[in-house]
């Protein structure tokens, strides 16, 4: 293989062979534009970048995957790409082009911290660095490793964020600890950015032995340098902390002064995400009406800003609510919306609670069997990333188990529990999505749905072409999106329609006449 390999690069041009081997400082793949930035270098002669792809392509030395030219990406087979780090060693060119290769991870990990920091268009760039995940992973191991561990740490107080809402706990806070152990002397806002993002992930770990003096040290920071931004979320962290630990007067301080920094600042979308805690910490305080106002205010916000990931949360609690008050096709629109936005955007630690939440309706409205398999599969999501329970969810969900647990025999109960387990969390999502509504304590399934009328333009669309028999790629190919939006459509008409399957979601679209039939 490596002869082969060795024939091949032999036939190269002195261009594409310089090209080539610089392209191996990627790890997993790269973009087009990415090769350009890293690998052509200013007064290289002769060297066009899309157009040496496309001979290494030809050559088999590369393998371009292309969907547009935008998202065109390079990949290599790994004795390919071994052999291509030799030839940049024996050049003479690895240190400065993993120097670049990195430049270019922090330049592309600073915008991504942008729509993090204000959440516009937070689901595209998660995406984007899911997509990045292994070279920005190489970036870190390279900065390290040649003793810019201040780079590193600055790199990775860019990447927090994306390792909490992916749910990258453990990967995320190994990289962290080192950071903050190696980079001696860093500036007070790149150590401080590094404390907030370990805090986060030891947190939602289970592990506020770490994550409270990392919040209070960020804290003390931030107000040094003035930094009233991380003031305020390291603030909004120790009031979530104390949130979940139950100490609701505390932390109802702690976010009142955490609102107060973001509205000062103008950060609406973080003044919306407090006042959705402020309503969890009414609700933990037993004010769920006061909770309620909270939640249907930060939704408003959230909308308007396009805070998708923000209302997931608000619209979560308030499916709860209506839970609790028995309004169970209103909670299951509140839960379907909020579920189907986290499993768009993959984030881990919510999608868990999503499935529980949907635990607690069925539950609610007498479907113990359902209710118990549910839980099974959330808790089998939360173990998988490292998530530990906080209040007052945990204790939402322990009354609504112990309510299962009643309405089934011990040996039903675990076998609901195991099967829930072993599901996997895209069936589980499916599921909790499909569910149909029954009244507590009758045995019928009524269906209880938010029916063919309440389905948004979009989803008339994707429900024309399912109708006419199209997968979820095809339609996603139809619509220009992704195959995982289109999923997420599909989930959400199934919902709305009491559905769990595509003829079913067919047969009562051209019966409430809202599709043609097709000829």
């Amino acid at each position: 293989m490596q002869a082969a390999i060795a024939w091949s690069y032999d036939l190269l041009s002195v261009e594409q062979q310089a090209l080539f081997r610089r392209l191996t400082v990627f790890a997993g793949s790269g973009s087009l534009e990415a090769a350009e930035s890293v690998a052509v270098r200013d007064g290289d002669p002769g060297i066009d970048g899309l157009e040496e792809l496309f001979s290494l392509a030809n050559n088999s030395l590369l393998h371009l995957e292309q969907s547009g030219d935008a998202d065109a990406r390079f990949t290599f087979l790994q004795t390919t790409r071994e052999f291509g780090l030799e030839q940049l060693a024996a050049s003479g060119e690895l240190a400065e082009m993993r120097q670049r290769h990195a430049e270019w991870c922090v330049q592309l990990a600073d915008e991504a911290w942008s729509a993090f920091a204000t959440r516009i268009d937070q689901s595209a760039w998660l995406d984007r660095t899911e997509l990045e995940h292994d070279n920005m992973r190489a970036a870190i191991a390279w900065l390290d490793q040649s003793g810019d561990c201040v780079s590193a740490l600055y790199l990775c107080g860019r990447l927090f964020w994306f390792w909490y809402v992916r749910g990258r706990l453990s990967e995320g806070r190994r990289w962290l600890e080192r950071g903050l152990e190696r980079a001696i002397g860093a500036p007070d806002a790149v150590r401080a950015r590094g404390l907030l993002g370990l805090a986060i992930l030891a947190h939602w770990q289970g592990d506020d032995a770490r994550a409270i003096p990392c919040l209070e040290e960020s804290l003390e920071l931030s107000r040094r340098i003035g930094d009233d931004w991380g003031a305020a979320f390291a603030i909004g962290v120790l009031g979530i902390v104390a949130e979940d630990a139950g100490n609701f007067d505390r932390a109802f301080h702690l976010q009142m002064e955490a609102l107060g920094l973001a509205q000062s600042l103008g950060d609406r979308s973080n003044a919306a995400l407090i006042r959705t805690h402020l309503g969890v910490i009414a609700w933990g305080l037993g004010d769920l009406d006061q909770a309620i106002l909270q939640w249907q205010e930060a939704l408003e916000t959230q909308r308007e800003m396009g805070d998708a990931w923000g209302a997931s949360f608000s619209l979560s609690y308030l499916g709860l609510a209506s839970c609790t008050h028995g309004l169970f096709a209103q909670a299951k629109a509140y839960l379907s919306e909020s579920l189907s936005v986290r499993w768009t955007m993959r984030t881990q630690e919510e999608i868990a609670h999503g499935i529980a939440n949907f635990a607690v309706l069925a539950a609610s409205s007498g479907q113990h069997a359902v209710a118990a398999r549910l839980f099974g599969a959330a808790e089998a999501e939360r173990d998988a990333i490292g998530l530990k329970l906080q209040e007052p969810e945990r204790s939402a969900y322990d009354r609504a188990i112990d309510a299962a647990r009643v309405g089934l025999s011990r040996e039903t109960f675990a076998t609901c529990w195991i099967a829930g387990g072993a599901l996997g969390v895209e069936h589980a999502v499916a599921e909790a999505l499909a569910m149909r509504i029954e009244s507590p304590g009758r045995g019928d399934s009524r269906t209880d749905s938010a029916g063919p009328a309440t389905l948004t333009p979009r989803e008339l669309e994707v429900l024309g072409l399912l109708v006419l028999g199209r997968t979820d790629r095809e339609i996603a190919t139809a619509l220009f999106v992704s195959p995982r939006t289109a999923h997420g459509h599909v989930a959400n008409i199934f919902a709305k329609l009491g559905v769990s399957t595509r003829t079913a979601a067919a047969t009562t679209a051209i019966a409430a006449g809202v599709v043609v039939p097709p000829s």
